[in-house]
């Protein structure tokens, strides 16, 4: 969670150094960092190796069969609700560059 907030801070930081940026640009860069991630684990880490190839190391013992490891949908609003934390996250961070 810190990599999470510390990345994207991290580039809106350097964005500021290279000249006078406006807000929006910092909020674009800070959330659109985080929204990557966001996507990387909705598809790649979700979707394809959680739902599709489902590896033994994920399952549960005794949980073996259950279709809640194929359950595309939780994993989808799952997505959202990270596309809200992004928007959000971006703000802050932008906000407190923006300051600095």
């Amino acid at each position: 969670m810190l990599m999470l907030l510390l990345g994207p801070f991290y580039s809106t930081l350097s964005l500021k150094t290279y000249g006078e940026a406006q807000f929006w640009a910092f909020w674009l860069n800070a959330a659109g960092v985080m929204w990557v991630f966001n996507i990387v684990d909705w598809l790649i880490l979700d979707w394809l190796i959680f739902c599709t190839l489902t590896p033994r190391f994920i399952i549960i013992p005794g949980s073996e069969g259950m279709a809640e490891y194929k359950d595309y949908l939780f994993h989808f609003l799952g997505f959202l609700k990270g596309t809200t934390f992004s928007i959000i996250g971006g703000l802050v961070i932008a906000g407190i560059v923006y300051m600095i």
